[in-house]
């Protein structure tokens, strides 16, 4: 998870269309394969990562979702709706009706993906009905006005009709960017896991998974812990998240500090890190800052879409291609775009170990001294998304 192709490959195997080929049979199989491995059956490492994979794809919670609400599912269930706001802000941009019911089909299908995949706080509990509902409701509130404003102002002047087809991005950004901010508001409070830096072998992964199974099995909904078994707290303070001693992967406490971190990191100011061969020269560590994910991910559908079919239009020498062609170049767009808009981004931050809470920083010097060794100079945090 450290490289960018490391990451697109997860992602692709998390978010990637061919998911949705599981079904009960493939779900029930992965859960009695992850049971054995709990129980202490031999099952081979490989046999434990195919079944984590069908349950992080298919059934986050241990239970088979509907199609159109897994993350894998996303991109074609929600390719119609992206295909008419793309078309409708091309041909009618200042048609509200039209602007107004493809903002609520898209913000409605992405707050049941977000209900149905949400994950677990520190205190183990995912983001709250209210917290969902009230970020739905701002997401559309900040949506339809600035996607109707926008389509009635590229109609003023002849210089911005050729970007009316842009014209549902700001919206949708900045309505992902604030439903976000809202969604990980309780990051903020408590704060946002760190952990130690260190090297996780393939076992270790499989026990961290196996912890999620069990957690589920036991709370019948999944809280998902962030990081290895080693890493995570049992019993979490009420005020941050936990963090962890870089070093030896031990909790040291929670952190409020680390979560305003991780929220700022997500909607504010991410540094993505870019593939090699993407990285600009303006900077040593090869990273250049820019929006947060949520401004990222609406790129795709309602940027690199729109210029796509208007190349394909101007290839062809046609006014406007037909709905088979907006579809497939919509769908193929999104599937490629979903799971490498989420890999820019690494999955875990680092913090200064003297921008943590006094008591940690404490927590961390005493534990070096009665190891009899170096103090480590951070701890690390997951972003989140």
């Amino acid at each position: 998870m450290s490289t960018f192709s490391g990451r697109w490959r997860y992602n692709w195997a998390v978010l990637s269309p061919l998911g949705l080929r599981f079904g009960d049979s493939a779900v029930a199989e992965a859960n009695a394969t992850l049971a054995a491995r709990a129980a202490g059956q031999p099952r081979s490492d490989s046999d434990c990562w195919h079944a984590t994979g069908v349950l992080a794809t298919a059934a986050p919670a241990g239970e088979l979702l509907p199609m159109p609400l897994r993350g894998c599912g996303w991109a074609l269930c929600n390719t119609p709706t992206i295909a008419f706001m793309v078309s409708s802000a091309l041909h009618h941009p200042t048609c509200t009706r039209r602007i107004v019911f493809g903002q609520w089909l898209n913000q409605t299908h992405l707050a049941g993906v977000t209900w149905c995949n949400r994950g677990a706080s520190a205190e183990g509990d995912g983001p709250s009905t209210a917290v969902v509902a009230a970020s739905y409701i701002g997401a559309l509130v900040t949506a339809i006005p600035i996607a109707v404003g926008g389509g009635k102002l590229s109609q003023r002047s002849p210089l911005l009709k050729p970007f009316a087809r842009f014209a549902p991005y700001p919206a949708v950004a900045l309505a992902n960017f604030l439903g976000s901010a809202c969604m990980r508001s309780s990051d903020a409070t408590r704060g946002a896991l760190t952990a130690a830096r260190r090297s996780v072998d393939s076992s270790c992964l499989i026990d961290h998974f196996l912890d999620r199974f069990l957690d589920a099995r036991r709370a019948s909904q999944l809280a998902r812990p962030r990081f290895p078994r080693a890493s995570r707290p049992r019993e979490a303070p009420s005020v941050g998240v936990p963090v962890a001693d870089p070093a030896d992967g031990q909790p040291l406490g929670l952190s409020r500090a680390a979560g305003e971190r991780a929220v700022r990191d997500t909607c504010v100011t991410r540094r993505p890190q870019l593939p090699a061969r993407l990285r600009l020269s303006t900077g040593a560590s090869g990273e250049v800052s820019m929006c947060g994910s949520r401004l990222l991910m609406p790129v795709g559908n309602f940027l690199i879409v729109p210029a796509v079919v208007w190349l394909y239009t101007a290839a062809r020498r046609i006014r406007q291609p037909s709905l088979a062609t907006q579809v497939a170049v919509t769908a193929a767009v999104f599937s490629v775009w979903l799971p490498t808009a989420a890999s820019f981004y690494p999955p875990v931050g680092s913090l200064a170990l003297d921008e943590i809470e006094p008591h940690l920083r404490s927590e961390a010097e005493a534990r070096a001294r009665r190891a009899g060794r170096v103090v480590s100079p951070s701890v690390e945090y997951e972003r989140g998304v």
